[in-house]
């Protein structure tokens, strides 16, 4: 375990203070599930977002024995999976901040279980369309998938786009890694585009 010195935000003492909370609305909560996607600004304050980026700076700059395939396929200046089982910064992220009440209000559940993160810090090329199952297809009533992010995107750089609900759809495999947007039978799905910047 890779422990950077970095004090958790807003005086979070790890052995006392409960986890954070952040309310979300039943129109988030429906929006997710008749969209697929839904966007949710502002969970983090800049104190959240400065420790994050310290915490990544110290994985990049002592990069885990985990994290040497993913540099060498050179996609991403570092990418590691697990990053919340081999650094203590990221799992009291997972554990202090408000990132398992939103996930928790978004599944409808009282409790939820991080399964797998992934920690990727600036692609080095664009990727075509494709679902998000790294891990595997995850279908809404077993798991969520879910994005923090800690930088703007760069004006020259394309958004991530998503088909709004073509997690319904019933012409591209779950299995299906990327994907022809072009495919008969998405063609109701490619006018409801989500951008988020």
């Amino acid at each position: 375990m890779q422990s950077p010195s970095i004090s958790l935000p807003h005086s979070i003492d790890p052995r006392v203070t409960p986890p954070e909370t952040f309310p979300i609305t039943p129109e988030q909560i429906a929006t997710l599930e008749r969209d697929g996607v839904v966007q949710i600004p502002s969970v983090f304050d800049e104190e959240w977002v400065t420790y994050l980026r310290a915490a990544t700076a110290a994985q990049v700059t002592s990069p885990h024995f985990w994290s040497f395939a993913g540099v060498a396929s050179k996609l991403y200046d570092y990418i590691q999976r697990n990053v919340w089982q081999t650094n203590s910064a990221f799992a009291n992220f997972y554990y202090h901040s408000a990132a398992g009440d939103v996930l928790r209000q978004l599944g409808r559940t009282d409790k939820i279980r991080l399964s797998t993160d992934l920690l990727m810090v600036n692609p080095n090329k664009g990727f075509k369309w494709h679902q998000d199952n790294q891990n595997g297809p995850i279908s809404p009533s077993e798991g969520l998938r879910f994005w923090i992010t800690m930088d703007e995107t760069p004006a020259d750089y394309g958004s991530p786009v998503y088909l709004k609900a073509s997690h319904g759809n019933t012409v591209i495999e779950p299995e299906a890694v990327f994907v022809d947007i072009n495919t008969p039978g998405l063609e109701d799905y490619k006018k409801d585009l989500m951008e988020v910047r």
